[in-house]
């Protein structure tokens, strides 16, 4: 028990360190929402399993649940996370460099700088409904040829995500991009209409089981609240943000429950909602926690597991990382398993299917502490470094910066608890998507100020011609 009150006391101290970035007065909002989503990725992800583990009130018994883990180990598990958390605000950190270097010269902060588009406000939102339309089109199609929760399920079974749906993907993802990038444009002052058209893209994701989409646009929403408006107005709507979160829960709940069923033994979709709905809310959770939040789960077994059974994989989740967005008909012998799939394949005898193992999880397979401790730092400072260079170069689309911001929030949140270079390719594509909008906008901006210019020199020549023909 000593073991385990040390290892609480230690985490605790953390997270202690990771909230002055999230809630101190003069830390930059950029910094706030990444330290905050760390945070709240941790709570419910990790700590929250933890609860039910240290407990034992862990009702979900599955190949991961039936086991009674050791304070001894329980406590390792906090320690190792709190070394992830220090490195990651040390990295973190550096953000905050060029304040300390602009206060001391006297140069204004580039960060002030608004928006400049050249598009009119309903030139922006009609380019971006066009620019979604075939990803609309393409996920309509592929509800209507039966690409509903069971296919999915299939699919995700295999959890041979690297294998690829190549260009297909981003297509499919543009919609939530283009959304996510108009709520930023209007710094979150949107209308019913917008609202109207997001729970309908939402439904969409429900319609294939993709909770992963539902649950992104729900968290970047919210981290663009907390940059344009604040904590104040969050704390503000808490009774209406817990609502929409409990129901969203709930949504997640009874995709995972039908899904399953669906799988298992066949019947229809409504049957199963029902029947979803009569489960105790005690099992619900313990069923969440199980099936959406068992990186803990695997962070256990890998260091239960590494390096006895299975030796470090040096560099291995790095060499996905950077390689994991390169579509498969560009690279034919492409890496099959990523780096979780190759643990519950060697450890467990899986022939299919992963786990997560959380974010200090999959960096301690790859090499060890020193893994987790580097690998934080490394990460936390690659961010931070990456976000001064959007700082000044996006200073006129600050709506684009403030996008990629929560894209990164959101990653730092899932990796806390899920981990692996999936989590890695979800924001590498989020911020192609990004960029890929902002290109094309630009490119409508040019055509239209070629037009415009073109228009006014014709009528310029028109008008000479004539008054010239009247002074003769």
């Amino acid at each position: 028990m000593a073991h385990l009150i040390m290892g609480i006391a230690i985490y605790g101290f953390s997270l202690f360190i990771l909230g002055l970035g999230a809630f101190k007065k003069n830390s930059r909002h950029g910094l706030r929402v990444l330290f905050v989503f760390f945070i709240l990725g941790q709570i419910l992800g990790v700590f929250g399993r933890f609860l039910f583990i240290a407990s034992g009130t862990d009702t979900a018994l599955s190949p991961l649940g039936d086991y009674a883990p050791s304070d001894q180990l329980l406590a390792r598990s906090l320690i190792v996370f709190s070394v992830f958390n220090i490195s990651i605000f040390v990295g973190l950190i550096f953000f905050l460099i060029p304040r300390f270097y602009l206060k001391k010269t006297n140069i204004k902060e580039p960060i002030k700088a608004e928006s400049s588009l050249v598009l009119r406000d309903s030139t922006v939102f009609k380019s971006l409904f066009a620019i979604s339309t075939p990803g609309i089109l393409l996920t309509l199609a592929s509800v209507l040829s039966g690409n509903t929760l069971v296919a999915n399920s299939n699919l995700e079974s295999e959890r041979i995500d690297v294998s690829g749906q190549g260009p297909l993907i981003f297509i499919n993802e543009i919609p939530f991009a283009s959304i996510l990038l108009w709520y930023a444009y209007k710094k979150g002052n949107v209308g019913m209409g917008w609202w109207v058209s997001n729970t309908l893209l939402i439904f969409t994701s429900l319609l294939t089981g993709n909770r992963s989409k539902m649950v992104m646009v729900v968290l970047m929403v919210l981290g663009m609240l907390i940059y344009f408006k604040g904590y104040r107005q969050i704390v503000k709507r808490i009774p209406l943000i817990m609502g929409l979160g409990s129901v969203i829960i709930y949504l997640g709940w009874i995709i995972i429950y039908v899904r399953g069923n669906l799988l298992r033994n066949g019947g229809n979709f409504f049957h199963w909602a029902i029947e979803a709905i009569k489960v105790n809310p005690s099992k619900i959770i313990n069923e969440l926690y199980r099936s959406s939040f068992n990186g803990f789960d695997g962070f256990l077994s890998i260091l239960t597991h590494v390096p006895t059974s299975l030796k470090y994989q040096y560099g291995q989740f790095w060499y996905e990382s950077l390689t994991i967005i390169i579509p498969r008909f560009l690279w034919k012998e492409k890496w099959e398993l990523p780096l979780t799939n190759v643990f519950t394949n060697q450890v467990w005898g899986w022939s299919k299917g992963g786990i997560f193992t959380t974010g200090p999880g999959v960096l301690y397979l790859d090499s060890g502490m020193i893994g987790v401790f580097i690998g934080g730092v490394a990460m936390g400072l690659l961010i931070g470094l990456f976000l001064i260079f959007l700082d000044v170069s996006l200073k006129n689309y600050r709506w684009l910066y403030v996008y990629i911001l929560t894209s990164i929030a959101y990653f730092l949140c899932r990796f806390s608890f899920a981990g692996g270079s999936n989590d890695v390719v979800f924001l590498q594509r989020l911020m192609i998507e990004g960029f890929m909008i902002l290109v094309l906008l630009k490119l409508i901006s040019y055509i239209k100020a070629s037009a415009t210019k073109t228009d006014f020199r014709r009528r310029g020549f028109i008008e000479g011609s004539s008054t010239v023909g009247r002074l003769r």
